[in-house]
């Protein structure tokens, strides 16, 4: 009986849904041309309105909204679904999915951060657009009290606010866990879009009421998402990658017939840096670095110089880290150097370690290389 009803609703909202298309289209012909993307199927090959796809989240361990951007950003892209691709993914997946995974494209990025930040009771979305090197893109809305919107960006974490230069160019669609509008307005572009939603006449919505008859005919056990602490050591189990790092720079040095000294202390003072640039990304605060500069000026001895390279990966393999460090001509350069009296310095931490109830998870260690050499005489 009740998989009877289940059906009906599915049937009545399908549909709605052909004659609200045809309402849409009916208001200008170019609505045809738009990205108005009502439905999607998961990765079980179900079809799904996209509405369906969101839900809030919430975790104690997520301490913000821009916590949530950091975490997201974190997971790993696939590199197939990366952005700038030609078309919007035919095939999204749920939270569920994307979490266990730990991989995913930017549509389930998209669909995660849109669901925490919804738990932080924002009036979220996700918006289904274009980038302005033309390709499709999706990213998720917050819209404030004055209606005034910021743009986030799932894949980097980054949160554009009135005023900055935007890498997105047009907005055909947006929706969240409870509401879909459809760009009723003559022009997608996003220099001249209103953002008054529930305005009939430049946005066309999908009627709430069916929507959540949709949702009470889904079954939202994938949606009951606990995110937990990892088990694992941040402090040593970073004291162990500089180990593991330390040798491996050691090695590439021999190749190089160079020798290999390490500074405890400049190591030490490299800490301050990295939480700057941590609480820089994590908050979007910028964070004086006046005492770091300060502490390497003071150990770096008259005469000599300091260098350094930071970088930030979202995974333990420290041969992969090295390896993407390698590739960096700054960082290639820094650790093949060679110079009198020359010292090397390394510290590492890990950020944002959470994990679902499965083994999969995100972490971010963050490293810097520092090195001093003499200056050449003038």
């Amino acid at each position: 009986m009740e998989h009877d009803r289940k059906l009906e609703r599915e049937r009545l909202f399908l549909m709605y849904s052909k004659q609200w298309w045809n309402e849409y289209l009916a208001l200008r012909p170019t609505h045809a041309e738009r990205l108005v993307k009502i439905f999607t199927e998961d990765e079980l090959g179900s079809t799904q309105m996209v509405c369906m796809m969101v839900a809030p989240l919430q975790s104690p361990l997520i301490e913000s909204a821009r916590h949530a951007a950091r975490f997201v950003s974190q997971i790993p892209c696939s590199q197939s679904h990366a952005p700038g691709g030609n078309s919007t993914s035919e095939q999204w997946t749920s939270l569920h999915g994307f979490l266990v995974a730990n991989n995913g494209d930017v549509e389930s990025h998209c669909l995660l951060l849109c669901s925490l930040l919804l738990g932080f009771s924002l009036d979220s979305y996700v918006c289904v657009g274009s980038r302005v090197k033309g390709s499709t893109h999706v990213w998720v809305m917050t819209l404030g009290e004055t209606g005034v919107p910021s743009f986030w960006d799932a894949i980097t974490g980054q949160r554009y606010v009135n005023g900055d230069t935007l890498p997105y160019k047009t907005i055909d669609c947006v929706f969240n866990d409870k509401t879909f509008y459809a760009n009723a307005q003559p022009s997608n572009s996003i220099s001249k879009i209103k953002f008054e939603l529930r305005d009939p006449v430049l946005w066309k919505a999908v009627s709430e009421d069916a929507i959540q008859s949709m949702r009470a005919s889904k079954d939202t056990s994938s949606m009951q998402i606990l995110l937990n602490p990892n088990l694992i050591d941040p402090y040593h189990t970073a004291a162990n990658l500089e180990h593991q790092l330390k040798r491996l720079i050691r090695d590439e040095r021999e190749q190089h017939d160079l020798s290999t000294h390490w500074n405890e202390n400049l190591s030490h003072l490299l800490l301050p840096a990295i939480s700057a640039y941590e609480i820089e990304r994590a908050a979007g605060v910028t964070v004086s670095n006046e005492e770091f500069q300060h502490a390497v000026r003071h150990a770096v001895p008259t005469g000599f110089t300091f260098k350094g390279y930071p970088a930030q990966f979202n995974h333990l393999n420290i041969r992969q880290i090295f390896r993407e460090c390698m590739r960096s001509e700054v960082c290639s350069d820094l650790i093949t150097s060679h110079g009198d009296e020359l010292q090397l310095a390394i510290k590492i931490r890990i950020y944002h370690i959470l994990r679902m109830l499965w083994p999969a998870g995100s972490c971010s260690p963050v490293s810097i290389g520092a090195y001093y050499e003499t200056l050449p005489p003038a």
